[in-house]
């Protein structure tokens, strides 16, 4: 999965919203966009309770991780 090689999922396969802003930060250097982005990385900090079958794989979450990020496109 690639949200596990890029750790914006741990080793448990929960999103790491901390590590994901760190690392959209390097790459965002505009503060407005960096602001609606991070707030978008925070509303989706909510698929780590949101149950899923394939446990510390990940797979699973990184689908509902990308479906609330179209959510909020």
């Amino acid at each position: 999965c690639v949200y596990k090689k890029t750790e914006f999922l741990n080793s448990k396969g929960e999103y790491d919203v901390d590590t994901a802003l760190a690392k959209l930060k390097k790459y965002i250097s505009n503060d407005d966009d960096y602001a609606k982005l991070s707030q978008v990385g925070k509303d989706c900090a909510s698929v780590n309770s949101k149950p899923v079958g394939d446990g510390e794989a990940g797979c699973e979450r990184g689908v509902l991780l990308t479906q609330c990020f179209l959510d909020h496109k």
